[in-house]
């Protein structure tokens, strides 16, 4: 893949999608619990499912467009009565907002990385970055940019002079405001939730490592894209640290109205202090390179255990929000 092709990809909703491959392993894992049909979407979407009132909706949907795109699946199930796994559409769509799911965290007592939202004038950004006293580096990506779409190596700038064309990037290439926050340099951990009729389980946290411990290091396209991380399962911190991360993931996930599942990620700085940086309320399952089936394992979770707790969950609340 070149630079161009990559560079490209990155600005776009593509990245977020499984590969075939984790599609046919999904379809073979719900083939377990009945019949399976699969529900693309595109223009047909609504009537085929109108049509064929599935008994419950696996919801594993990115969609299309902008900052609605993962809300629209759901809505529609919703709109027909139609049991469906996972959050509903308000939280899929705050949970997209990198800005707005901050701003949530905040007001549930969780540290955020300063920052700011840039709609225009990318030549101002280093002026609003100045006026907030947030120091350098600071990394921009897309605001509604999900699985490192937008997030570029270069995305991390260490001096005033390269922002305005990070911004200028986001603002034409990925079709999104630009959010500008000061990068924490630093350990990467996740703390993954599944509910189940038993109550809700936290797995064993993870640590993402990049570049051999590098603090300046993060999950870019170019990671993601080549799957260059190494996954720490669990992760090497004391117990506080563990218990302070679950309780601010916990605080997160029920702020933003997330149900069933959901990774959270934070970054450490230097000092052990903690910062929120996103929740996927639809976070990757794949056996190959997912996260959270990682961490599911180490909790002695199968993922059998996983989608039978998902389809449970879907039934139990019937066609109701």
């Amino acid at each position: 893949m070149s630079s161009r092709e990559l560079s490209s990809r990155a600005s776009s909703v593509e990245l977020e999608y499984e590969d075939t491959r984790t599609i046919e392993w999904i379809r073979g894992e719900l083939a377990r619990f009945g019949k399976v049909m699969d529900f693309p979407w595109g223009p047909d979407f609504v009537d085929s499912i109108a049509g064929s009132r599935p008994d419950v909706l696996f919801n594993i949907t990115e969609a299309t467009g902008g900052r609605n795109r993962e809300s629209l699946v759901p809505a529609v199930a919703e709109a027909l009565s139609i049991p469906y796994t996972g959050s509903d559409p308000l939280a899929l769509g705050i949970s997209l907002d990198k800005h707005l799911a901050k701003l949530v965290a905040a007001s549930a007592g969780v540290e955020v990385p300063g920052g700011t939202v840039i709609r225009s004038d990318p030549n101002g950004a280093p002026r609003r970055i100045a006026e907030l006293g947030i120091g350098y580096p600071v990394i921009v990506k897309p605001v509604t940019g999900g699985s490192s779409v937008g997030i570029l190596e270069r995305s991390l700038i260490r001096e005033p002079a390269g922002l305005p064309r990070a911004v200028e990037w986001v603002l034409e290439r990925c079709g999104s405001p630009a959010l500008v926050e000061r990068f924490i340099a630093g350990r990467e951990l996740t703390v993954s939730i599944l509910e189940g009729p038993d109550g809700t389980a936290v797995f064993p946290l993870a640590e993402l490592v990049f570049d051999g411990d590098d603090p300046f290091a993060f999950y870019s396209a170019e990671r993601k894209s080549m799957h260059r991380k190494e996954i720490r399962c669990p992760a090497e911190i004391g117990d506080a640290l563990a218990e302070g991360l679950t309780e601010r993931a916990m605080a997160v996930y029920g702020a933003v109205g997330c149900r069933d599942l959901a990774r959270v990620d934070f970054r450490l700085d230097r000092e052990g202090r903690p910062y929120f940086l996103e929740i996927n309320p639809l976070p990757g399952l794949s056996p190959y390179y997912g996260i959270y089936p990682v961490q599911a394992k180490a909790a002695g979770v199968s993922c059998g255990d996983i989608f039978g707790r998902l389809i449970g969950n879907a039934l139990g609340r019937g066609g109701k929000a």
